[in-house]
């Protein structure tokens, strides 16, 4: 196994850290030792990458989905962990969560394919499937009672919200699956998400998609 140290890493380092890695079956993160840069550090370059996600255009599919999941999932890394940080400004956490939706808008809008990752449609691009699964593998959850949390409740639940307007269909999933595993914790606001969402695309939106939302909004999602 081999180890990556990155704590000492500029930006542009640590960016090929997490990306400029051989396309393969098993991918590069599970034989690797990846330390990361402090939290803050984190933070900001999650939120640099999120802000200015042109800069993925250079890396294949694969390894931006390789490479994306790998810092969203505590399975892989503490990248994601750092937006919980109470040592790191809690604005700075904020800001990182909102530019969740600059990835989303700036770079998956565009890239992702129109294949529904919940139906496991053949062809999609292999970045949808970590489109799909966003607010499945981030290890975030609504905490409406507890007002530590309430602004980074708030962002992300915002950044659901605006990335259900986009056209690509593979983020409007996204968005509905998020929602969806929130809506235990906001049910009325998801609800009422939804419910726009499927009025505004009244005749738009195919049945399977449709199906989805409505799924979305009862919290019926896996």
């Amino acid at each position: 196994m081999r180890t990556i140290d990155s704590k000492t890493y500029e930006y542009s380092e640590w960016l090929r850290a997490v990306f400029a890695h051989p396309v393969q079956a098993n991918p590069w993160y599970w034989n690797c030792d990846f330390i990361e840069p402090d939290a803050e550090t984190c933070v900001d370059y999650l939120t640099r990458l999120f802000r200015e996600p042109q800069i993925l255009d250079e890396y294949l599919d694969e390894q931006v989905r390789d490479g994306l999941y790998f810092l969203i999932s505590n399975g892989c890394s503490m990248h994601s962990l750092a937006i919980y940080d109470e040592k790191v400004p809690l604005q700075k956490r904020v800001e990182a969560m909102l530019s969740m939706y600059d990835l989303f808008s700036k770079f998956m809008n565009k890239r992702c394919s129109a294949h529904l990752s919940h139906l496991d449609q053949a062809g999609a691009n292999p970045i949808n499937s970590v489109t799909y699964m966003w607010w499945d593998i981030i290890p975030f959850i609504g905490h409406p009672n507890d007002r530590n949390f309430q602004k980074l409740d708030e962002a992300a639940l915002e950044v659901m919200e605006s990335t259900l307007e986009l056209d690509s269909i593979a983020c409007q999933e996204n968005a509905l699956h998020g929602l969806g595993h929130w809506h235990m914790h906001y049910p009325g606001r998801v609800e009422k998400a939804v419910d726009k969402f499927l009025k505004k695309n009244k005749d738009k939106l195919s049945k399977e998609l449709e199906t989805y939302a409505r799924a979305a909004a009862c919290g019926c999602v896996n």
